[in-house]
Order: structure tokens, then sequence, then C-alpha cells
């Protein structure tokens, strides 16, 4: 079955399951790529009279269609048509639970053409051009450089109601500085510092059963911060997470210098950056790694093919922050340059927060 007729038959069901007061609703199919170069299939649902001007969410069709993954393949007429139906069913659960349960209004987004507050919801989504190219701004003063990733900037606050892993965003554009009335060095400084604000650094071994406690819906106190009050803590762990208060597109806190200096500090020098997802960094210290840039690459690559959804893989890259040029480098190219030695990689653990 093609892909776009699967799209198109979901929505034709999810016409005919909307409840009676918006049977009139406007249903559209878009192509989506999100900040890290990611591209899905959105569906919106926009009521015919929509008085209070809510946002309709825009829901991943692709994301839903992944647990059903013998849509695609020749099937009983009976279980395509039951897949199809499950698949709407699930449409529109999400969208009344954003659009009727807890609606977020054109209002609410609208306070992000004030720049007072905007400012403070200022971010940056990282992504590896190599890999999506087509995510790079025609301008490229609106974009930031770390070793071989790049970032844009984008404004996202948290959902209504949700716990904080739900966000919404809007992309920085020319326009939108214009409208704010600031030019490119205010807003590229006001982004750094609300990034340094933000960020988090914790350990590995604490982090690992906060994680699981959380999946489980059990509370648990968030681990130490070992960037609040760095004074007398020290990074002699193999792994450490960097990531930002909401754990959520944590992995920009890359692009602030403040940060990448101050694990330095903590570190006593040298350390790998190894992109676990979009929303966090693993930092192991070169002074406790006894593998090199490859093999810790090699093991970022399986896990990003394993463990990590599509939508949040950042990169395969893993870099090295060099304490000496006090820059983020690619890391086997930096290996190369100085002959590193082959060593024989011990077992290490593998860890993705989503």
């Amino acid at each position: 079955m093609e892909r776009e007729q699967i799209y198109t038959d979901i929505c034709t069901e999810v016409e005919k399951l909307l409840p009676p007061e918006y049977r009139n609703a406007e249903l559209s199919l878009q192509n989506v790529v999100k900040a890290n170069g990611y591209m899905y299939k959105g569906l919106t649902i926009l009521p015919e009279s929509n008085e209070s001007k809510q946002i309709s969410p825009c829901i991943n069709l692709d994301k839903l269609l992944e647990k059903r993954e013998g849509i695609m393949s020749e099937q009983p007429a009976g279980s395509y048509t039951l897949d199809i139906y499950n698949t709407a069913r699930e449409v529109l659960d999400i969208w009344q639970e954003n659009m009727i349960n807890n609606p977020f209004s054109k209002e609410q987004i609208g306070q992000f053409m004030e720049y007072g507050y905007a400012k403070e919801h200022l971010t940056i989504r990282p992504f590896d051009p190599d890999m999506h190219r087509d995510v790079l701004p025609q301008d490229q003063s609106m974009m930031l450089t770390a070793g071989d990733f790049s970032g844009i900037f984008y404004v996202a606050d948290t959902m209504p109601g949700s716990s904080g892993s739900e966000q919404y965003s809007i992309k920085v554009t020319p326009q939108l500085m214009q409208m704010w009335g600031v030019d490119m060095e205010t807003m590229k400084q006001d982004t750094l510092e609300n990034m340094a604000k933000d960020a988090r650094l914790f350990s590995m071994m604490d982090m690992i059963p906060f994680t699981i406690s959380e999946v489980q819906g059990f509370e648990q106190t968030e681990p130490k911060d070992l960037l609040a009050g760095a004074e007398g803590n020290s990074l002699t762990e193999p792994m450490y997470v960097l990531t930002n208060q909401g754990k959520c597109g944590g992995a920009g806190v890359m692009f602030s210098h403040a940060v990448l200096e101050q694990v330095s500090e903590l570190a006593g020098g040298d350390y790998y950056v190894l992109p676990s997802s979009v929303h966090e960094l693993i930092i192991v210290p070169a002074a406790q790694s006894p593998a090199r840039a490859e093999e810790l690459q090699e093991m970022v690559r399986q896990v990003n093919q394993t463990a990590v959804a599509e939508d949040e893989i950042l990169s395969d890259k893993v870099h090295r922050y060099d304490s000496g040029s006090h820059a983020l480098v690619n890391a086997i190219d930096r290996d190369l340059s100085h002959g590193a030695v082959d060593m024989e990689m011990p077992g290490m653990q593998q860890h993705t927060a989503r």
C-alpha cells in the first residue's frame, strides 16, 4: 500500500469519527520538518467555527504508524481497515486531549510577539548539517555552530498542562526579530544566557535510576546538578549527562561556551561529547576514557539505530572539548591529528533518556 494513500485513508476515517459539532472541521496533511531535520507527515484538524482562535496540534502520523508495520504490506482487507480505524481513533484522542480538554489559544502564543516575554524562552535547537542540509537557514547569520553541529534559534515554552516534556515552539526569523525590535547580537547574547542558566550536569550513575523511576511514574528527588555550586566538584566517574532543566531539547546547551568551559574545569581538562539525542549529551572525561573516539562513535551509532526514536536522533558524531584551544572539535579528526594509539575498549553502559 502506498504511504500517501494510507495518510488519505486515515484522514477519511478521522472525518467519520469526529463528534457531530466538529463534522465541518478542516483537515489538512502537511510535511513537517523538525529542527534536527527529521521530517514527518502531520495532520491538523481545525474547527469551522474557531472563535477562541485555538492552535490546533499537528499530529505526527508517521509516529502512530510505527506500531503498525503490517499496514505497509499485503494483508487482508479487514486487517487494513482495522489498522486505519485504530490509527484514526488515536489521532482523534490526541486532538481532543489538546484541542478540547486542554485548549491552547493564539493569545497564549501571541506572548512570543513581545520580546520582553520571548527573551526568557529563547533557545537553540541543534542539528547535524551533514545529515540534514535542507534545515540550513537561507540567512546564515541566523545560525550558530559548535564543532560539526549547527543550531537554529527558537522560542519555546512548555505546553499547558504537560509535565515539561512537551513543548510548542516558533523558529526565530529576521521578520520576527524586526517585530521584536532587536538586533542579532542582542538576541544571540540573550539566548546564550538562557542556555547557561538552564544547563544541568548529572552523574550517569544518579541519572539512570531517576529516569527509570520517572518512566514508571514514581516520584524521586532529582539528581544533584554538578554545575550548581560547582566548587569542590570533580568528574571522576566514566559518564555524565549534560542537558537542560526540563530535559527536553537539552543538547542545545553545547552552544554555550560558558557551559563547555565549566564542564572542562570539573573534568580537569578535555572531555568527549556524545550526542545521545536532541535532549541530552553524554560527557566522558578524557582522563576516565581508555576508548578512542572511533570506538565511542560506533557506540553512539549503535544506540541511535536501536534505542533512540528517529525524530530524536541528533547525530552519530562524537566531539571532544579541547581545553587548550577552548573549542569543541570533531573527536575522530582530533585523534587522527594527534596519532591516537589503538586501545581495547571495556564494556560501557549505553544510555538514552527516551
